[in-house]
């Protein structure tokens, strides 16, 4: 029945496709509460071709699972029994797998794993004893926090009398070192940014800094300051300069990595309403896109190369004030175009595409519309090559949705035939995204979705053009394609094979049984499906 139903798919537009799309993989907290633990920062990461991610249940508590495209299981229980080890923060260092966890015994602390339990250890008690040498509380939804950086994670550590130092690890307890203490011994680094050989970073109400790895390289470059006020934040990579925002009052400033050469670029409107959007530039060729106020108080993206002159506000999505029409987290780039969250007084919050080319942008579809009430937004924006995926719904109706970029091609995947679904944490993980989601009154459990199988309205670079006649047939299909066909094969209207070629060129057909068939060509490691009808 396969190629028969794949064709009628192919055939018929829909916003909403099959809940069947979406596949529970584990139950792993039977009832209604679910597995998801909503305080992990990072749920999952690919190591050595598996999935280890974040989960838990009244057995083991939270812990770390795995997922190999086949079976998912408990990888090991850190802090036995039903007492919970918060595994979160994950970063691959030199081969190994590097976590934060308590296992009941030395407090929060980095631990290792080269894929076995037997090779699971704690790697170093940073502060010993029972106390905690990692701040789970204070970094919670905050892998700012973090960053590897020549092949070396970096981190804040805790130190007695509640101190704060800045170090690095090479995922040895040997090469876990300090690196510095911040001026002010309860400020953390964090905003990591590497450029031109060093590591670059803000301390709350410090200022800027860099590293190079080594101590005595770890300096200050301009402290924080009021007049003109500055207090670095969102640093951006623009391949000569790093740019970034004043966490103040939104002014964009320049560095080229000394104190002199960092300086204000464009002192922006300031509103106070608008203020909790922040500035997270987005790099585009030589400019970076970011959200910015306008004199009309609302919030618009804006673009800048560097230079008072060419920080200009590119689009005008609302005009009633008071309004953001750029969220600047929730944005990917895809297909040569920006896709981003807006919102516009009476559609409410959509997604809008903009082409950095000609600064034109427009609405990708209506979701106000498809989905009958005002959308919320769960999750940013994540793009493979084919298709963006998002969470979006109605305030109790939020589901997993994709696109190939058109209006056409933007579909519903529905997950859990009581609404609610509510995805979180998407992950791509080999030919699948990953994802927790309330699948049936499960509570949010791990699934996956084959992206391999969903389908597209846009025209596909790579796809084979072919034809065949005459349609209807009797004896002979004839076939015409840019590149030779591999196989062909004919199944009638139930899915069942009634012929397959190898030289596919000029079908014979005259030993089939007339009625309406369906033609499959292998082209290119391709599958084409079209329709004849045999006399």
């Amino acid at each position: 029945m396969r190629p028969i139903l794949l064709f009628i798919v192919l055939c018929v537009l829909s916003f909403e496709v099959s809940g069947q799309q979406a596949t529970l993989l584990k139950n792993i907290n039977p009832g209604s509460a679910g597995s998801f633990n909503f305080d992990t920062d990072i749920p999952a990461i690919v190591y050595k071709d598996k999935l280890y991610f974040v989960a838990k249940n009244a057995e083991s508590g939270v812990e770390l699972w795995v997922y190999d495209g086949t079976k998912t299981e408990l990888f090991m229980d850190i802090n036995p029994g039903s007492k919970s080890a918060d595994v979160d923060f994950m970063f691959i260092i030199k081969d190994k797998l590097l976590f934060a966890a308590d296992d009941g015994v030395h407090g929060y602390e980095w631990w290792e794993t080269d894929g076995t339990t037997a090779n699971t250890k704690l790697l170093i008690d940073l502060l010993p004893g029972s106390a905690s040498g990692l701040s789970k509380c204070c970094y919670s939804y905050s892998s700012r926090f973090f960053h590897v950086f020549k092949n070396e994670l970096y981190f804040n550590g805790n130190v007695p009398n509640n101190g704060i130092r800045f170090y690095k690890t090479d995922g040895t307890a040997a090469g876990t070192v300090q690196l510095a203490q911040l001026n002010h011994p309860q400020r953390s680094a964090e905003g990591f940014l590497e450029w031109k050989g060093n590591l670059y970073f803000k301390v709350y109400s410090e200022g800027l800094w860099k590293t190079d790895g080594t101590p005595a390289g770890t300096v200050l470059i301009k402290e924080y300051d009021f007049n003109p006020e500055f207090d670095p934040k969102y640093l951006t990579d623009m391949g000569d300069y790093i740019l970034f925002s004043n966490a103040y009052n939104e002014d964009i400033w320049k560095t080229d990595g000394t104190k002199e050469g960092t300086v204000m670029v464009k002192k922006m409107f300031y509103s106070a309403s608008q203020n909790n959007v922040g500035h997270y530039f987005f790099r585009y060729g030589n400019e970076a896109f970011f959200p910015g106020s306008n004199p009309a108080n609302n919030t618009e993206m804006w673009k800048t190369n560097g230079t008072e002159a060419g920080t200009v506000q590119v689009s005008e999505i609302e005009t009633d004030p008071g309004f953001i029409a750029f969220y600047p987290k929730r944005r990917v780039a895809f297909k040569n175009k920006i896709f981003y969250l807006g919102g516009k007084n009476g559609l409410g919050s959509q997604i809008y595409i903009l082409d950095p080319a000609t600064g034109n942008t427009k609405l990708l579809v209506d979701l106000k519309a498809k989905t009958g009430g005002e959308v919320y937004f769960q999750t940013d924006l994540i793009a493979n090559q084919k298709f963006i995926f998002f969470v979006g719904g109605r305030a109790f109706d939020r589901e997993l949705w994709y696109s190939d970029g058109t209006e056409a091609g933007t579909y519903e995947i529905k997950i859990s035939p009581n609404d609610e679904s509510t995805p979180e944490r998407l992950t791509f993980y080999k030919d699948k995204l990953f994802f927790f989601a309330n699948g049936n009154n499960t509570g949010h459990e791990p699934h996956v979705v084959d992206v391999t199988q969903l389908i597209s309205a846009a025209k596909d670079e790579n796809k084979i053009e072919f034809a065949h006649f005459p349609n209807p047939a009797q004896d002979y299909l004839l076939i015409e394609s840019e590149k030779e066909p591999e196989t062909a094969e004919i199944y009638d209207a139930t899915g069942r094979l009634e012929a397959t070629y190898i030289e596919s060129g000029n079908l014979d057909i005259k030993t089939i049984q007339p009625g309406i068939k369906i033609l499959k060509l292998k082209i290119n490691n391709q599958f084409y499906f079209s329709r004849f009808i045999k006399l």
